[in-house]
């Protein structure tokens, strides 16, 4: 059952966090480090439906892996990735893994990550690298500390 096994916590331009649940979504801002492969980005890449299709999209697709709920492992995976000027993405990386296939789902679900509304710079779409850092975590897991 993956509705009550994660949290997500996504970065990309934003912070956000995702719990499993789409119907309890929040949002909050903070600048997230990006690469352009141009001089200046005057319009950021965009999910399409923004930040909230974004957060639906990862919620509804990422399952926690079994091998991980099985041994308990919890903690953030990085990917990073290109979201390219036809708003394709490519070349997804893990670039830190806390095991279980973990890494592996987050790679899975880049994969068919639809495309983007790329990024503009001088009125030109521009190729811009991501950092998408994915917090896996089991619910009741608080509540087994506080209990025990």
């Amino acid at each position: 059952m993956k509705t009550n096994c994660f949290f997500l916590l996504l970065s990309c331009f934003f912070s956000l966090d995702l719990p499993a649940q789409a119907d309890s979504l929040a949002l909050g801002g903070a600048d997230v480090p990006f690469e352009m492969f141009n001089e200046s980005l005057d319009r950021p890449p965009s999910f399409p439906g923004g930040e909230a299709g974004l957060l639906q999209f990862l919620a509804t697709t990422i399952q926690y892996p079994e091998l991980a709920r099985a041994n308990n492992i919890q903690g953030t995976v990085a990917a990073t990735f290109i979201v390219n000027r036809d708003g394709s993405v490519s070349d997804a990386v893990i670039i830190k893994d806390i095991g279980g296939g973990c890494g592996l789902e987050v790679l899975r679900v880049l994969s068919f990550m639809p495309a983007w509304i790329p990024g503009e710079a001088d009125g030109q779409p521009v190729k811009v690298r991501f950092t998408l850092p994915v917090r896996f975590r089991l619910e009741g897991d608080e509540k087994k500390k506080k209990k025990g």
